[in-house]
């Protein structure tokens, strides 16, 4: 049952849309992205169509897909490490989030006008930006993995972050803490992935307290998310500035990316254990073929199925399409994998590759 939205907000009195009435009166974020402003329109607009094309490249599926290929033909581990700041990164965003309940650039002074269509993609709350979020937890995972061995790699994933939190700002829809906090949010979190991955895969009991952590916390925040309260604050027209439920379903999303991630993640290390392929037409397979079957499983199961067959709500709904994905790549897809594996390969091959994995070094 979708939880009643009068039980999870707090009514106040509705307010004026903008905070600063003139452009002297600005803060210091929104002044500089004034600045931008004037800037992007002195210049006719012709960086906006690029800086659109380069946020929306953060959040693109192709990301996550470059991930669970690596992840399924060149090294588990990495790629589990590496999805685990994808996913926990996106919860933790979330709930600094929902916490903070910041109103976009726009929205604190309409002297802000977003460019292009930026302003479609950039609905509910502004504080941290979700975008940077997101591509430093692809990046600066790579670049850490790098630093020692190929520092000038590390030093290239920095340009798509630096570019993709710029472009937030000449985009005009989240200010330079946004970017920055959103930033530094997920260093942490990776630093902090990074400290506890090294104590995984060496023994079930850890493996099996990281799980069970994982999942509760992920659950914990799923009910703060329903009980905690929210700003309710109107337009002139009488509409909601931002509607809470709609920013409780992608944090429901944030939570089901999580829990398909840990429990993925779970199954395939204690049960089915799947070996990467050495030969390059086996790994070209294997990523072709997951790559198909992943798009069917995220892309082709039509809401209905979920509102109709399993009588879910929109929350519920935003929950599963986040759960099944995450859950396809770490737990589904490595049983069909071991299948194959057990079903067509000699023996002789399944002994090679199983002393190889053995060996991978992940540094």
């Amino acid at each position: 049952m979708e939880p009643a939205l009068s039980n999870t907000i707090i009514a106040t009195v509705s307010i004026p849309i903008e905070t600063a009435t003139s452009t002297l009166n600005l803060p210091l974020d929104l002044k500089y992205l004034l600045f931008l402003q004037e800037w992007r329109i002195s210049i006719g607009g012709v960086l906006d169509s690029f800086m659109q094309d380069v946020s929306h490249f953060a959040i693109s599926v192709w990301l996550p897909m470059a991930i669970a290929i690596f992840y399924w033909c060149f090294n588990k581990k990495i790629g589990s490490l590496i999805f685990l700041n994808v996913a926990f990164g996106d919860l933790i965003n979330s709930v600094v989030k929902m916490s903070c309940c910041i109103y976009r650039p726009w929205i604190r002074s309409s002297a802000i006008k977003p460019a292009g269509d930026a302003i479609k993609t950039a609905g509910g709350y502004s504080f941290p930006s979700g975008h940077t979020e997101c591509i430093t937890s692809y990046f600066a995972s790579i670049a850490a993995l790098t630093w020692l061995k190929k520092r000038w790699v590390s030093i290239l994933c920095l340009l798509p972050i630096i570019v993709v939190g710029f472009s937030r700002n000449y985009l005009g829809v989240h200010t330079p803490e946004d970017v920055v906090v959103g930033f530094l949010l997920c260093c942490a979190v990776i630093t902090f992935n990074f400290w506890i991955f090294e104590k995984l895969g060496k023994d079930r009991v850890t493996d099996t307290k990281f799980f069970i952590g994982g999942l509760s916390f992920a659950l914990l925040m799923l009910v703060y998310f329903v009980y905690k309260n929210y700003p309710v604050d109107y337009k002139p027209d009488g509409s909601l500035i931002v509607d809470p439920q709609k920013m409780m379903k992608d944090a429901f999303g944030s939570v089901g990316r999580c829990l398909g991630l840990f429990t993925g993640w779970y199954i395939e290390t204690q049960f089915i254990k799947f070996m990467i392929f050495e030969k390059k037409w086996q790994k070209i397979l294997c990523g072709l073929f997951g790559i198909i079957f992943l798009y069917c499983a995220s892309k082709l199961i039509p809401v209905t199925f979920y509102s109709k067959f399993l009588g879910l709500g929109d929350l519920g709904i935003r929950f599963w399409r986040g759960f099944v994905p995450f859950f396809f790549i770490m737990g589904i897809y490595p049983v069909f994998i071991k299948l194959f594996q057990v079903k067509f390969m000699p023996k002789e091959q399944l002994q090679s590759e199983e002393k190889s994995n053995e060996t991978v070094k992940t540094e």
